[in-house]
């Protein structure tokens, strides 16, 4: 055999024994490796969807606060949870939001496996649209809008309050009194009795004067009149109602939407109001911590959209934590009828999507050092449920 030849034969035996054990060792660890990054798990990573329209945007940005408060309570500052990485991307609302006749391909739209709806009704309902269409899971955290459908979604969950629970809860409770005047926009989802309640209906079109003209017409048929409403505008007559028309503070029924809705109603301490959340009701530790960091850092109280963020934040961990995955479709299969604490107290969703939240029964209270009236429990009342 030639010195060229035998080279090439050893050259040859030495490829061949590399082969057989050389890549043993580089496809072990590789397999291994891939093993290992099978095995951990996935990173809960959520598009935030960012309305940058003139008034919701404030409204966006409180909702997205609160929801990065949510997972920096849960995770206790490391933004990790059950071991795996959390983080949440804003995502500012492109062409598929905004134009109705835009069909997005799904490479437009976020990459990520679940989405925190914006707050405007519309936006929201297109997200849950996309959202069920290429597998996200929509949280709704604040579009309390009586027509929004989420139960035809199986994707999408509303972790805020919805305006038909509202009514009903007000409507049960002042409809106690024995001679109520109810007053409800056009389309409410409340029907009175008519045999025992005075209503009125109201339109956008409708004025305060001419809304007061009529309670006050139908006061005077009453021994006892008492007033129940959800309509807001009607709380800037509060002074025509109690001066003019002559109802007393506790025979009136109103929704307390936000803190800011409680400065004009000082002046009437005694008015019954419904809230479903206050800085110090309910009392927990959730919304104790949410209360004592929005006053450190922000130098404020949370408002309602803040802790609408941090409720839908809880939400998802909780299911996270639960179900064990962050696909969509398995998550989506756990959330019904999971509870979960938040700082409204402890919720849970129905099989439609609502949540099952309480609405609280208050006074409102006179409190000197404040600039607004304090919604104070009403004793042996306890909250009224909604969705049961």
């Amino acid at each position: 055999m030639s010195q060229s030849t035998q080279s090439n034969a050893i050259q040859s035996v030495r490829t061949q024994n590399f082969s057989r054990t050389g890549w043993f060792p580089i496809i072990l660890v590789t397999l291994l490796l891939n093993s290992a990054w099978a095995d951990s798990p996935r990173p809960i990573a959520v598009a935030l969807l960012e309305d940058d329209t003139p008034v919701f945007r404030d409204y966006t940005e409180e909702q997205h606060l609160g929801f990065l408060l949510g997972l920096e309570y849960l995770t206790e500052g490391s933004m990790e949870w059950q071991g795996r990485p959390v983080s949440a991307h804003p995502v500012p609302a492109g062409g598929w939001f905004r134009d109705e006749n835009y069909l997005p391909d799904a490479h437009e739209l976020p990459d990520f496996s679940i989405w925190i709806a914006p707050v405007q009704a519309r936006y929201a309902h297109r997200a849950m649209q996309y959202g069920q269409a290429y597998q996200r899971l929509t949280l709704v955290p604040a579009s309390p809008a009586n027509q929004l459908p989420v139960a035809q979604y199986d994707l999408a969950f509303r972790t805020f309050y919805r305006w038909q629970d509202v009514e009903a809860g007000l409507y049960e409770w002042a409809s106690e009194q024995e001679d109520l005047i109810w007053v409800s926009a056009v389309d409410s989802s409340v029907r009175p009795d008519f045999f025992r309640v005075a209503n009125i209906d109201v339109s956008p079109r409708s004025s305060g004067a001419s809304v007061i003209a009529e309670v006050d017409d139908l006061a005077r048929l009453m021994k006892n009149p008492a007033l129940g409403s959800t309509w807001p505008v009607l709380l800037d007559w509060l002074p025509m109602l109690s001066d003019d028309v002559g109802l007393a503070s506790q025979n009136m029924y109103f929704w307390l939407p936000d803190l800011a809705s409680l400065v004009p109603l000082r002046e009437f301490s005694g008015l019954q109001g419904l809230t479903y959340y206050y800085y110090d009701l309910p009392n927990n530790d959730a919304n104790t911590w949410l209360v004592r960091t929005m006053l450190e850092r922000h130098d404020r109280l949370p408002s309602h959209y803040v802790v609408a963020g941090m409720t839908a934040a809880m939400a998802l961990l909780t299911a996270v934590a639960e179900a064990d995955t962050v696909d969509a479709e398995q998550l989506a299969a756990h959330l019904p009828d999971m509870a979960w604490d938040s700082p409204r107290g402890v919720l849970s969703f129905t099989a439609a999507g609502e949540t099952r939240q309480p609405l609280y029964r208050t006074e409102l209270r006179l409190q000197r050092q404040l600039e607004w009236a304090r919604p104070v429990e009403l004793d042996g009342q306890g909250p009224y449920w909604t969705q049961p």
